[in-house]
Protein backbone atom coordinates (compact mmCIF):
# COMPACT_ATOMS: atom_id res chain seq x y z
CA UNK A 1 0.00 0.00 0.00
CA UNK A 2 1.05 3.62 -0.43
CA UNK A 3 1.12 6.30 2.33
CA UNK A 4 1.79 9.75 2.64
CA UNK A 5 2.95 11.20 5.57
CA UNK A 6 3.57 15.13 6.43
CA UNK A 7 7.39 15.87 6.30
CA UNK A 8 8.73 17.87 9.83
CA UNK A 9 10.81 21.05 9.34
CA UNK A 10 13.56 18.93 11.14
CA UNK A 11 17.31 18.31 10.08
CA UNK A 12 16.71 14.62 10.14
CA UNK A 13 13.79 15.03 7.22
CA UNK A 14 16.05 17.61 5.47
CA UNK A 15 18.47 15.01 5.33
CA UNK A 16 16.55 12.44 3.94
CA UNK A 17 15.20 14.84 0.21
CA UNK A 18 18.84 16.30 0.32
CA UNK A 19 20.17 12.24 -0.13
CA UNK A 20 18.20 11.78 -3.03
CA UNK A 21 18.56 15.18 -4.38
CA UNK A 22 21.82 14.12 -5.24
CA UNK A 23 20.84 11.14 -6.74
CA UNK A 24 22.54 11.39 -10.62
CA UNK A 25 18.96 10.82 -11.95
CA UNK A 26 16.91 13.09 -9.79
CA UNK A 27 19.46 16.19 -10.34
CA UNK A 28 19.43 15.47 -14.22
CA UNK A 29 16.08 15.89 -14.11
CA UNK A 30 16.28 19.12 -12.07
CA UNK A 31 16.77 22.19 -12.80
CA UNK A 32 17.24 24.41 -9.82
CA UNK A 33 20.36 25.34 -7.90
CA UNK A 34 21.51 22.37 -6.15
CA UNK A 35 23.25 22.72 -2.58
CA UNK A 36 26.67 20.98 -1.39
CA UNK A 37 26.30 20.78 1.79
CA UNK A 38 22.92 19.47 4.21
CA UNK A 39 23.41 22.83 5.94
CA UNK A 40 23.74 25.13 3.30
CA UNK A 41 20.45 23.16 1.96
CA UNK A 42 18.70 22.95 5.37
CA UNK A 43 17.16 26.61 5.10
CA UNK A 44 16.05 25.82 1.28
CA UNK A 45 14.15 22.65 3.16
CA UNK A 46 12.66 25.47 5.65
CA UNK A 47 11.24 27.13 2.88
CA UNK A 48 9.01 24.49 1.77
CA UNK A 49 7.07 24.81 4.41
CA UNK A 50 6.04 28.25 3.18
CA UNK A 51 2.46 27.24 2.12
CA UNK A 52 2.55 23.50 1.80
CA UNK A 53 4.38 20.91 3.61
CA UNK A 54 5.91 18.24 1.91
CA UNK A 55 4.99 14.49 2.23
CA UNK A 56 7.02 11.62 2.41
CA UNK A 57 5.81 8.54 0.07
CA UNK A 58 6.08 5.31 1.98
CA UNK A 59 5.44 1.79 0.07
CA UNK A 60 4.91 -1.41 2.10
CA UNK A 61 6.03 0.94 5.66
CA UNK A 62 9.36 1.94 3.71
CA UNK A 63 9.92 5.62 2.97
CA UNK A 64 10.88 5.85 -0.24
CA UNK A 65 10.46 9.32 -2.15
CA UNK A 66 8.86 12.69 -1.85
CA UNK A 67 6.43 14.88 -2.91
CA UNK A 68 6.98 19.05 -2.93
CA UNK A 69 4.73 21.68 -3.64
CA UNK A 70 5.65 25.67 -4.36
CA UNK A 71 2.40 28.25 -4.07
CA UNK A 72 2.07 29.27 -7.87
CA UNK A 73 -0.55 31.02 -9.86
CA UNK A 74 -1.24 30.61 -13.47
CA UNK A 75 -3.37 32.92 -16.24
CA UNK A 76 -6.42 30.45 -14.75
CA UNK A 77 -6.42 30.63 -11.10
CA UNK A 78 -4.22 32.22 -7.93
CA UNK A 79 -5.02 28.73 -5.93
CA UNK A 80 -2.44 27.18 -8.06
CA UNK A 81 0.75 24.64 -6.95
CA UNK A 82 3.57 23.75 -8.62
CA UNK A 83 4.54 19.91 -7.85
CA UNK A 84 7.29 17.73 -7.97
CA UNK A 85 8.20 14.08 -7.42
CA UNK A 86 11.20 11.93 -6.56
CA UNK A 87 11.36 8.64 -5.74
CA UNK A 88 14.50 6.08 -4.82
CA UNK A 89 16.21 4.36 -7.78
CA UNK A 90 15.62 0.93 -6.37
CA UNK A 91 11.80 1.34 -6.56
CA UNK A 92 11.38 3.81 -9.54
CA UNK A 93 9.27 2.15 -12.56
CA UNK A 94 6.65 -0.03 -9.84
CA UNK A 95 4.08 2.48 -10.15
CA UNK A 96 4.81 3.69 -6.71
CA UNK A 97 5.33 7.74 -8.41
CA UNK A 98 1.44 7.67 -10.12
CA UNK A 99 -0.10 6.24 -7.04
CA UNK A 100 1.09 8.84 -5.05
CA UNK A 101 0.48 11.52 -7.46
CA UNK A 102 -3.73 10.22 -7.31
CA UNK A 103 -3.70 9.78 -3.79
CA UNK A 104 -2.41 13.62 -3.39
CA UNK A 105 -5.07 15.06 -4.95
CA UNK A 106 -7.99 15.08 -3.05
CA UNK A 107 -5.55 16.37 0.03
CA UNK A 108 -4.66 19.18 -2.11
CA UNK A 109 -8.75 20.13 -3.13
CA UNK A 110 -8.99 20.31 0.59
CA UNK A 111 -6.18 22.91 0.81
CA UNK A 112 -8.44 24.58 -1.99
CA UNK A 113 -5.90 23.97 -4.60
CA UNK A 114 -7.35 24.26 -8.13
CA UNK A 115 -4.80 23.57 -10.34
CA UNK A 116 -1.38 21.45 -10.55
CA UNK A 117 1.33 22.32 -12.24
CA UNK A 118 4.14 20.05 -12.89
CA UNK A 119 7.43 22.03 -14.88
CA UNK A 120 9.33 19.39 -16.66
CA UNK A 121 12.46 19.50 -18.88
CA UNK A 122 11.45 18.53 -22.36
CA UNK A 123 14.00 15.72 -22.58
CA UNK A 124 12.79 14.04 -19.12
CA UNK A 125 10.72 11.38 -20.68
CA UNK A 126 9.91 9.21 -18.08
CA UNK A 127 8.51 12.39 -16.04
CA UNK A 128 6.62 13.25 -18.78
CA UNK A 129 5.42 9.94 -19.47
CA UNK A 130 4.06 9.89 -15.61
CA UNK A 131 2.69 13.15 -15.46
CA UNK A 132 0.35 12.34 -18.88
CA UNK A 133 -0.95 9.06 -17.15
CA UNK A 134 -1.37 11.21 -13.86
CA UNK A 135 -4.02 12.90 -16.06
CA UNK A 136 -1.69 15.97 -16.67
CA UNK A 137 -2.07 17.99 -19.90
CA UNK A 138 0.81 19.26 -22.01
CA UNK A 139 -0.23 23.71 -21.48
CA UNK A 140 0.83 24.33 -25.55
CA UNK A 141 1.52 27.86 -24.57
CA UNK A 142 3.74 27.52 -22.13
CA UNK A 143 7.78 27.37 -23.00
CA UNK A 144 10.86 28.22 -20.92
CA UNK A 145 14.58 28.34 -21.32
CA UNK A 146 16.39 27.77 -17.92
CA UNK A 147 19.81 27.89 -17.43
CA UNK A 148 21.54 25.24 -14.66
CA UNK A 149 25.35 26.05 -14.68
CA UNK A 150 26.46 26.06 -17.85
CA UNK A 151 23.38 23.98 -19.36
CA UNK A 152 20.47 25.80 -21.29
CA UNK A 153 17.41 23.25 -21.06
CA UNK A 154 13.98 23.69 -22.25
CA UNK A 155 11.10 23.15 -19.95
CA UNK A 156 7.40 22.01 -20.57
CA UNK A 157 4.38 22.56 -18.25
CA UNK A 158 2.19 20.15 -17.55
CA UNK A 159 -1.54 20.92 -16.07
CA UNK A 160 -3.73 19.64 -14.49
CA UNK A 161 -6.94 20.73 -13.11
CA UNK A 162 -8.68 19.87 -9.70
CA UNK A 163 -12.52 19.57 -9.01
CA UNK A 164 -13.43 22.34 -6.60
CA UNK A 165 -14.78 19.32 -4.26
CA UNK A 166 -13.29 16.24 -3.15
CA UNK A 167 -14.80 13.50 -4.52
CA UNK A 168 -15.22 9.84 -3.69
CA UNK A 169 -12.46 8.06 -6.18
CA UNK A 170 -14.98 4.37 -5.65
CA UNK A 171 -17.06 4.14 -8.72
CA UNK A 172 -19.91 1.36 -7.81
CA UNK A 173 -21.46 -0.65 -10.85
CA UNK A 174 -24.22 -2.74 -10.59
CA UNK A 175 -23.78 -5.09 -13.41
CA UNK A 176 -27.18 -6.78 -14.54
CA UNK A 177 -25.88 -9.14 -17.19
CA UNK A 178 -28.51 -11.06 -18.53
CA UNK A 179 -31.09 -11.04 -15.21
CA UNK A 180 -33.05 -8.83 -17.29
CA UNK A 181 -34.20 -12.07 -20.01
CA UNK A 182 -38.05 -13.20 -19.19
CA UNK A 183 -40.19 -15.03 -21.51
CA UNK A 184 -41.51 -12.27 -23.46
CA UNK A 185 -40.15 -9.43 -24.57
CA UNK A 186 -42.41 -6.87 -22.35
CA UNK A 187 -41.54 -8.43 -19.40
CA UNK A 188 -38.13 -8.42 -20.07
CA UNK A 189 -38.06 -4.82 -20.87
CA UNK A 190 -40.21 -4.76 -17.67
CA UNK A 191 -37.55 -6.07 -15.39
CA UNK A 192 -35.06 -3.91 -16.90
CA UNK A 193 -36.43 -0.85 -15.97
CA UNK A 194 -36.88 -2.55 -12.53
CA UNK A 195 -33.12 -3.47 -12.75
CA UNK A 196 -32.44 0.25 -12.97
CA UNK A 197 -34.49 1.49 -10.39
CA UNK A 198 -32.68 -0.98 -7.57
CA UNK A 199 -29.78 0.16 -8.55
CA UNK A 200 -30.54 3.64 -8.60
CA UNK A 201 -32.37 2.99 -4.94
CA UNK A 202 -29.12 0.89 -3.47
CA UNK A 203 -26.80 4.03 -4.15
CA UNK A 204 -24.90 2.16 -7.19
CA UNK A 205 -22.64 4.95 -9.69
CA UNK A 206 -23.90 2.77 -12.33
CA UNK A 207 -26.12 -0.10 -13.89
CA UNK A 208 -24.68 -2.37 -16.25
CA UNK A 209 -26.34 -4.55 -19.00
CA UNK A 210 -24.32 -6.91 -21.71
CA UNK A 211 -25.50 -6.39 -25.99
CA UNK A 212 -24.16 -9.55 -27.64
CA UNK A 213 -25.43 -11.56 -30.64
CA UNK A 214 -24.65 -15.53 -30.96
CA UNK A 215 -23.25 -15.11 -34.17
CA UNK A 216 -20.50 -12.76 -33.50
CA UNK A 217 -19.19 -14.40 -30.28
CA UNK A 218 -18.97 -17.83 -31.20
CA UNK A 219 -18.28 -20.03 -33.81
CA UNK A 220 -21.32 -21.52 -35.42
CA UNK A 221 -20.49 -25.21 -33.47
CA UNK A 222 -19.13 -24.51 -29.90
CA UNK A 223 -20.82 -27.09 -28.39
CA UNK A 224 -22.44 -27.35 -25.11
CA UNK A 225 -20.43 -26.24 -21.60
CA UNK A 226 -21.30 -26.31 -18.10
CA UNK A 227 -20.23 -23.24 -16.87
CA UNK A 228 -23.40 -21.27 -17.66
CA UNK A 229 -25.88 -23.92 -17.07
CA UNK A 230 -28.48 -25.31 -14.89
CA UNK A 231 -27.48 -28.11 -12.02
CA UNK A 232 -24.13 -28.62 -14.07
CA UNK A 233 -25.87 -29.85 -17.21
CA UNK A 234 -24.47 -29.32 -20.24
CA UNK A 235 -26.19 -27.06 -22.48
CA UNK A 236 -25.72 -25.37 -26.14
CA UNK A 237 -24.05 -22.08 -25.86
CA UNK A 238 -24.87 -20.71 -28.88
CA UNK A 239 -28.43 -21.62 -28.05
CA UNK A 240 -28.14 -19.78 -24.36
CA UNK A 241 -26.63 -16.80 -26.59
CA UNK A 242 -29.11 -16.63 -29.01
CA UNK A 243 -31.91 -16.60 -26.49
CA UNK A 244 -29.64 -13.90 -24.28
CA UNK A 245 -29.46 -11.35 -27.04
CA UNK A 246 -30.64 -7.77 -25.85
CA UNK A 247 -32.95 -6.49 -28.49
CA UNK A 248 -31.11 -3.36 -30.62
CA UNK A 249 -34.26 -1.76 -30.05
CA UNK A 250 -34.27 -1.90 -25.95
CA UNK A 251 -30.90 0.16 -25.84
CA UNK A 252 -32.07 3.68 -26.33
CA UNK A 253 -34.73 3.37 -23.96
CA UNK A 254 -32.89 1.79 -21.02
CA UNK A 255 -30.56 4.42 -21.17
CA UNK A 256 -33.06 7.15 -21.34
CA UNK A 257 -34.40 5.61 -18.10
CA UNK A 258 -31.34 5.26 -16.17
CA UNK A 259 -30.57 9.11 -17.29
CA UNK A 260 -33.60 10.36 -16.17
CA UNK A 261 -32.75 8.66 -12.74
CA UNK A 262 -29.15 10.16 -12.84
CA UNK A 263 -26.97 6.83 -12.67
CA UNK A 264 -24.76 6.00 -15.28
CA UNK A 265 -26.10 3.07 -18.10
CA UNK A 266 -23.16 0.96 -19.21
CA UNK A 267 -22.78 -1.89 -21.48
CA UNK A 268 -20.82 -4.48 -22.13
CA UNK A 269 -20.18 -4.88 -25.94
CA UNK A 270 -18.81 -8.06 -27.87
CA UNK A 271 -18.32 -6.92 -31.27
CA UNK A 272 -17.57 -3.95 -33.40
CA UNK A 273 -21.63 -3.79 -34.48
CA UNK A 274 -22.40 -4.04 -30.48
CA UNK A 275 -20.15 -0.86 -29.66
CA UNK A 276 -21.69 1.00 -32.85
CA UNK A 277 -25.36 0.87 -31.15
CA UNK A 278 -23.94 1.30 -27.47
CA UNK A 279 -21.59 4.20 -28.02
CA UNK A 280 -24.08 6.93 -28.79
CA UNK A 281 -25.59 6.10 -25.21
CA UNK A 282 -22.42 5.60 -22.47
CA UNK A 283 -20.27 7.69 -21.28
CA UNK A 284 -18.28 4.98 -20.26
CA UNK A 285 -17.20 1.48 -21.96
CA UNK A 286 -16.64 -2.16 -20.65
CA UNK A 287 -14.31 -4.54 -22.34
CA UNK A 288 -15.14 -8.13 -20.90
CA UNK A 289 -12.51 -10.62 -19.74
CA UNK A 290 -12.70 -12.58 -22.59
CA UNK A 291 -12.55 -9.75 -25.06
CA UNK A 292 -9.24 -8.85 -23.61
CA UNK A 293 -8.01 -9.90 -27.10
CA UNK A 294 -9.81 -8.81 -29.85
CA UNK A 295 -7.58 -6.44 -31.24
CA UNK A 296 -10.83 -4.23 -33.43
CA UNK A 297 -13.29 -3.80 -30.25
CA UNK A 298 -10.05 -1.61 -28.22
CA UNK A 299 -9.70 0.18 -30.93
CA UNK A 300 -13.00 1.30 -31.54
CA UNK A 301 -13.01 1.85 -27.87
CA UNK A 302 -9.63 3.95 -27.24
CA UNK A 303 -11.06 6.12 -30.38
CA UNK A 304 -14.13 6.70 -29.12
CA UNK A 305 -11.92 9.28 -26.04
CA UNK A 306 -14.36 7.42 -23.11
CA UNK A 307 -12.93 6.07 -20.31
CA UNK A 308 -12.63 2.74 -20.44
CA UNK A 309 -13.03 -0.50 -18.03
CA UNK A 310 -11.11 -3.77 -18.65
CA UNK A 311 -11.85 -6.72 -16.85
CA UNK A 312 -9.10 -9.54 -16.41
CA UNK A 313 -10.70 -12.25 -15.71
CA UNK A 314 -8.47 -15.46 -17.19
CA UNK A 315 -5.70 -13.58 -18.32
CA UNK A 316 -2.31 -13.32 -17.98
CA UNK A 317 0.21 -10.43 -17.05
CA UNK A 318 2.03 -10.64 -20.52
CA UNK A 319 -1.94 -10.76 -22.40
CA UNK A 320 -3.13 -7.43 -19.84
CA UNK A 321 -0.09 -5.40 -20.55
CA UNK A 322 -0.34 -6.11 -24.12
CA UNK A 323 -4.41 -4.99 -24.53
CA UNK A 324 -3.58 -1.63 -22.01
CA UNK A 325 -0.83 -1.08 -24.95
CA UNK A 326 -2.76 -1.37 -27.82
CA UNK A 327 -5.01 0.96 -26.46
CA UNK A 328 -2.98 3.62 -25.81
CA UNK A 329 -1.43 2.78 -29.49
CA UNK A 330 -4.72 3.86 -30.46
CA UNK A 331 -4.88 6.58 -28.61
CA UNK A 332 -6.88 5.73 -25.89
CA UNK A 333 -5.60 7.22 -22.45
CA UNK A 334 -8.10 6.35 -19.53
CA UNK A 335 -8.25 2.70 -18.42
CA UNK A 336 -9.45 0.96 -15.64
CA UNK A 337 -8.41 -2.59 -15.01
CA UNK A 338 -10.85 -4.59 -12.77
CA UNK A 339 -9.13 -7.81 -11.43
CA UNK A 340 -11.82 -10.58 -12.25
CA UNK A 341 -12.13 -14.62 -11.65
CA UNK A 342 -13.77 -16.18 -14.71
CA UNK A 343 -16.08 -18.42 -12.72
CA UNK A 344 -19.33 -18.25 -12.18
CA UNK A 345 -19.18 -18.42 -9.27
CA UNK A 346 -16.12 -17.92 -8.29
CA UNK A 347 -15.01 -19.56 -5.29
CA UNK A 348 -13.32 -17.26 -2.83
CA UNK A 349 -10.20 -18.55 -2.75
CA UNK A 350 -9.27 -17.86 -6.43
CA UNK A 351 -10.61 -14.68 -6.27
CA UNK A 352 -6.41 -13.21 -6.09
CA UNK A 353 -7.51 -9.54 -4.44
CA UNK A 354 -3.91 -9.08 -3.62
CA UNK A 355 -3.23 -8.44 -7.81
CA UNK A 356 -5.11 -5.19 -7.42
CA UNK A 357 -2.25 -3.68 -5.79
CA UNK A 358 0.47 -5.35 -8.07
CA UNK A 359 -1.31 -5.22 -11.10
CA UNK A 360 -2.04 -1.26 -10.84
CA UNK A 361 2.31 -0.93 -9.74
CA UNK A 362 2.94 -3.50 -13.19
CA UNK A 363 0.64 -1.69 -15.75
CA UNK A 364 0.72 1.32 -13.73
CA UNK A 365 -3.23 2.00 -14.39
CA UNK A 366 -6.09 1.89 -11.46
CA UNK A 367 -7.31 -1.04 -10.81
CA UNK A 368 -11.18 -2.45 -9.60
CA UNK A 369 -12.78 -5.94 -8.66
CA UNK A 370 -15.50 -7.44 -11.22
CA UNK A 371 -16.38 -9.57 -8.88
CA UNK A 372 -18.52 -13.27 -9.44
CA UNK A 373 -18.32 -14.50 -5.86
CA UNK A 374 -21.58 -15.01 -3.90
CA UNK A 375 -20.63 -13.36 -0.79
CA UNK A 376 -22.13 -9.46 -1.17
CA UNK A 377 -19.64 -7.96 0.74
CA UNK A 378 -16.31 -9.91 2.07
CA UNK A 379 -14.38 -9.69 -1.91
CA UNK A 380 -15.50 -5.51 -2.43
CA UNK A 381 -14.53 -4.22 0.87
CA UNK A 382 -11.30 -6.74 0.79
CA UNK A 383 -10.96 -4.88 -2.35
CA UNK A 384 -11.19 -1.43 -1.09
CA UNK A 385 -8.46 -2.05 0.89
CA UNK A 386 -6.30 -3.04 -1.70
CA UNK A 387 -6.65 -0.08 -3.57
CA UNK A 388 -9.41 -0.79 -5.63
CA UNK A 389 -11.17 2.40 -7.27
CA UNK A 390 -14.37 0.50 -8.71
CA UNK A 391 -16.09 -2.64 -7.76
CA UNK A 392 -18.90 -4.42 -10.19
CA UNK A 393 -20.87 -7.15 -8.44
CA UNK A 394 -24.02 -8.91 -10.74
CA UNK A 395 -27.09 -8.22 -8.76
CA UNK A 396 -30.88 -9.30 -9.27
CA UNK A 397 -34.41 -8.96 -8.59
CA UNK A 398 -34.44 -12.48 -7.19
CA UNK A 399 -31.82 -15.46 -6.97
CA UNK A 400 -34.58 -18.09 -7.26
CA UNK A 401 -35.53 -16.78 -10.84
CA UNK A 402 -34.18 -18.84 -14.19
CA UNK A 403 -31.69 -17.85 -15.77
CA UNK A 404 -27.40 -18.17 -15.82
CA UNK A 405 -26.57 -14.99 -13.67
CA UNK A 406 -29.06 -15.06 -11.35
CA UNK A 407 -27.83 -17.69 -8.68
CA UNK A 408 -24.52 -15.98 -7.93
CA UNK A 409 -26.45 -12.68 -8.17
CA UNK A 410 -26.82 -10.45 -4.94
CA UNK A 411 -30.11 -8.89 -4.50
CA UNK A 412 -31.38 -5.53 -4.05
CA UNK A 413 -31.49 -5.27 0.15
CA UNK A 414 -27.74 -6.76 -0.59
CA UNK A 415 -26.82 -4.11 -2.76
CA UNK A 416 -28.14 -1.39 -1.24
CA UNK A 417 -26.35 -2.67 2.17
CA UNK A 418 -22.91 -3.46 -0.17
CA UNK A 419 -22.83 0.52 -1.10
CA UNK A 420 -23.47 1.51 2.31
CA UNK A 421 -20.45 -0.32 3.76
CA UNK A 422 -18.62 0.34 0.73
CA UNK A 423 -19.23 4.57 1.67
CA UNK A 424 -18.40 4.06 5.14
CA UNK A 425 -14.88 1.69 4.24
CA UNK A 426 -14.15 4.25 1.94
CA UNK A 427 -14.45 7.40 4.35
CA UNK A 428 -12.62 4.78 6.99
CA UNK A 429 -9.79 4.52 4.27
CA UNK A 430 -8.87 8.17 4.17
CA UNK A 431 -6.80 9.92 1.91
CA UNK A 432 -3.64 8.09 2.95
CA UNK A 433 -1.87 11.00 4.01
CA UNK A 434 -0.78 10.82 8.05
CA UNK A 435 -1.26 13.33 9.97
CA UNK A 436 -2.91 14.41 13.47
CA UNK A 437 -6.73 13.94 12.82
CA UNK A 438 -9.22 16.75 14.04
CA UNK A 439 -11.10 14.09 16.07
CA UNK A 440 -7.14 12.98 17.47
CA UNK A 441 -6.31 17.15 18.68
CA UNK A 442 -8.28 17.71 21.99
CA UNK A 443 -7.02 14.30 23.40
CA UNK A 444 -3.55 14.89 21.76
CA UNK A 445 -2.75 18.28 23.40
CA UNK A 446 -3.79 16.49 26.63
CA UNK A 447 -2.20 13.30 27.01
CA UNK A 448 1.01 13.15 24.31
CA UNK A 449 3.84 13.51 26.89
CA UNK A 450 5.59 16.50 26.91
CA UNK A 451 9.17 17.90 29.73
CA UNK A 452 7.07 18.87 32.32
CA UNK A 453 8.28 20.45 35.72
CA UNK A 454 7.79 18.20 38.53
CA UNK A 455 8.51 20.43 41.24
CA UNK A 456 8.57 24.05 41.82
CA UNK A 457 11.70 25.63 39.85
CA UNK A 458 12.68 28.60 40.28
CA UNK A 459 15.03 31.00 37.79
CA UNK A 460 19.01 29.94 38.28
CA UNK A 461 17.81 26.05 39.05
CA UNK A 462 19.65 23.49 37.70
CA UNK A 463 17.40 20.52 35.79
CA UNK A 464 17.53 17.03 36.63
CA UNK A 465 15.39 14.63 35.32
CA UNK A 466 13.81 12.54 37.67
CA UNK A 467 14.36 15.55 40.11
CA UNK A 468 12.65 18.72 38.97
CA UNK A 469 11.23 17.30 35.53
CA UNK A 470 10.44 13.97 33.73
CA UNK A 471 8.70 13.00 30.72
CA UNK A 472 5.11 13.23 31.24
CA UNK A 473 1.40 13.59 29.60
CA UNK A 474 0.59 17.27 30.53
CA UNK A 475 -3.04 16.44 31.07
CA UNK A 476 -4.59 21.06 31.08
CA UNK A 477 -0.64 21.68 32.03
CA UNK A 478 1.22 23.99 29.49
CA UNK A 479 2.92 21.10 27.53
CA UNK A 480 6.64 21.19 27.26
CA UNK A 481 9.81 20.39 24.67
CA UNK A 482 8.74 16.98 22.91
CA UNK A 483 10.30 14.41 24.91
CA UNK A 484 13.20 13.49 22.19
CA UNK A 485 15.07 16.83 24.01
CA UNK A 486 15.33 16.02 27.32
CA UNK A 487 19.33 15.71 26.78
CA UNK A 488 19.50 19.13 26.04
CA UNK A 489 17.21 20.02 29.32
CA UNK A 490 19.29 17.87 31.52
CA UNK A 491 22.12 19.66 33.24
CA UNK A 492 20.74 23.16 31.82
CA UNK A 493 19.89 26.04 34.00
CA UNK A 494 15.88 27.22 33.91
CA UNK A 495 15.89 30.92 32.57
CA UNK A 496 12.55 32.05 34.57
CA UNK A 497 10.57 29.86 37.32
CA UNK A 498 8.16 27.01 37.05
CA UNK A 499 5.23 25.83 39.09
CA UNK A 500 4.53 22.29 39.52
CA UNK A 501 3.17 20.90 36.14
CA UNK A 502 4.17 23.26 33.43
CA UNK A 503 5.97 22.68 30.07
CA UNK A 504 9.66 23.47 29.91
CA UNK A 505 11.02 24.44 26.70
CA UNK A 506 14.44 24.53 25.05
CA UNK A 507 13.98 28.11 24.89
CA UNK A 508 13.28 27.95 28.38
CA UNK A 509 17.23 27.01 29.70
CA UNK A 510 20.39 28.34 29.57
Amino acid sequence: MIELTLARPLKEDAEYIFDLRRDPVVEAASYGKFSDSLDEFFPVYLSYFNHYAPLFIHWKGDRVGFIKFRKTQTDRTCNAAEISIAIEKEKRGMGIALKALRIVEDWLKSQNVTELVAEIKEENYPSIKLFEKAGYELDKDFIKIVQKSLERCRVKSFVLKLNSEVSSPLYVIAEAGSNWKCRSESESFGRAIELIENAKEAGADAVKFQLFRAETTYVPNPGSADYLSKEGRGEDIAALFKELEMPYEMIAHLAEHARSLNIDWMCSVFSVEDFEVVDPFVERHKLASYELSHPLLIEKIAKSGKPAYFSTGASSLDEIERAVDYYRQMGGHDVTLMQCTAAYPAPEEALNLRAIESLGEMVQVPVGLSDHSTDPYLAPLLALGQGAVAIEKHFTLDRTLDGPDHAFAIEPHELKQLVHQLRRAEKAMGNGIKTVELAEEELADFAKRGIQATDHISKGDALHMGKNFDILRPGKQQKGANPLYFTQIEGKRAKRNFVTGEGIDVNDIK
